[in-house]
């Protein structure tokens, strides 16, 4: 390589750097605070009682609501996602935050 091409190399990486630099610099801060405006999902899998197919829990944690989809196996080796049931899961919480009270008391 010529001396031409190792500057204007160089000259590229330290302006790739300074982006860099200044993208790092400006761009916002992380937060801790979660967006209520947006959905929160929380997605588990699993097996649903007394069932053999897989089952994903999907959770609503703005709307404290639970749906569950259960992948069946179909014909031709296909398999399809059936929905089994949506629940509030409000009260459930509201056991689990008075079962830690209750825990801590003692």
């Amino acid at each position: 390589m010529n001396r031409r091409t190792v500057r204007a190399l160089a000259a590229l990486n330290v302006a790739l750097l300074a982006a860099l630099a200044v993208a790092g610099w400006t761009s916002p801060r992380a937060s801790a605070q979660a967006n209520f405006n947006q959905p929160q999902y929380l997605m588990l899998a699993g097996q649903s009682p007394g069932s053999t197919s897989s089952t994903l829990y999907i959770i609503d944690t703005n709307r404290n609501a639970m749906m569950s989809v259960r992948l069946e196996p179909r014909t031709k080796g296909r398999r399809e996602l059936v929905p089994t049931g949506v629940r509030d899961v409000t009260g459930d919480f509201d056991v689990i935050t008075a079962m830690r009270r209750a825990a801590e008391q003692k």
